[in-house]
């Protein structure tokens, strides 16, 4: 049993819906470029990348002990996924121990460049952003909080995809 304080914000049906809009997009991307390549008479299959997601550490003060996806969802949605992958950044201050997730195989980096997909809790320090990545947090940019401009401004300026989790919360009538 966990604390209320760890009741995750990234539900496993999101990063489902997540994972169908990758394939979505890698399906349009076949039909520019099929699943064989046929070079000089020779046919050559065309390997598809896994999914890999990363989990960031929350670096905002005061720590945010929250995290966007437990050991247990982690496990769930390998099994179902096959081709995603996880790892998270270690971090002291979740309510999950780093040892829960060791626990399940999840493996632990500092380095997350190599992710496609990082996710996190609260806003992400615009220093540790990594350019061209997909991040999802928190940003609360829709609100047009003065405070989050610079955020958004570097956001822009590194070409990143993010997906704010506040923004379905206004569609539904909670924000």
């Amino acid at each position: 049993y966990h604390p209320s304080c760890c009741q995750n914000h990234v539900s496993p049906g999101m990063i489902v819906q997540i994972y169908k809009f990758y394939a979505h997009h890698d399906k349009l991307q076949n039909k520019i470029m099929p699943e064989y390549l046929h070079l000089n008479g020779l046919r050559y299959k065309i390997m598809k990348k896994p999914l890999k997601v990363g989990i960031l550490r929350e670096s905002k003060n005061p720590p945010d002990r929250r995290v966007p996806l437990t050991p247990p969802q982690i496990i769930w949605l390998q099994k179902k996924y096959h081709d995603v992958s996880f790892c998270l950044q270690p971090s002291n201050d979740r309510c999950y121990s780093n040892s829960e997730y060791e626990q399940f195989n999840i493996p632990l980096k500092e380095d997350l460049q190599d992710c496609d997909i990082l996710i996190g809790i609260k806003e992400v320090d615009k220093l540790k952003l990594i350019p061209g990545k997909t991040y999802l947090f928190f940003a609360h940019v829709a609100k047009r909080q003065p405070h989050n401009r610079t955020l958004l401004r570097e956001i822009l300026r590194k070409k990143i995809k993010l997906i704010d989790f506040f923004e379905p919360l206004l569609w539904s009538g909670w924000g």
